[in-house]
């Protein structure tokens, strides 16, 4: 999901270090990288089973017209779900919506705590 903020005129290395703090504060490990004067990456570690996933949370443009950009789920099980039942990957179409559901969460908090930032950093 991308999400395009204007007129606000803000520091976009302040508001990386928000998103890396939104993350630390799940219980997340994040690293901002600094892509350009006007492009910072955020990676966010989430463990997942055995492994890990690394999502990107990217914020790109000028300080009074900018977009930050989380990446939805993907939908790989989910969409063959009746073919992936036939064969027995039931459990990993459950599996993945479970993911999808605590993910979705987490996303919906986000959204809500960048718009709390973006405000708080234009006040300053």
């Amino acid at each position: 999901m991308i999400y395009h903020w204007l007129s606000k005129n803000i520091s976009l290395e302040l508001l990386a270090r928000k998103v890396e703090n939104f993350f630390e504060e799940k219980g997340f490990k994040a690293r901002i990288e600094k892509k350009s004067p006007n492009e910072y990456v955020t990676f966010i570690i989430i463990p997942h089973e055995k492994r890990r996933k690394i999502v990107t949370a990217k914020i790109y443009g000028k300080p009074d017209d900018f977009f930050i950009e989380l990446p939805a789920k993907n939908h790989s099980f989910k969409n063959l779900g009746p073919l992936m039942s036939m064969f027995g990957g039931g459990f990993l179409v459950l599996k993945e919506m479970k993911d999808e559901e605590v993910f979705g969460n987490l996303e919906n908090e986000f959204w809500t705590y960048m718009e709390k930032s973006v405000e708080s950093l234009r006040e300053k």
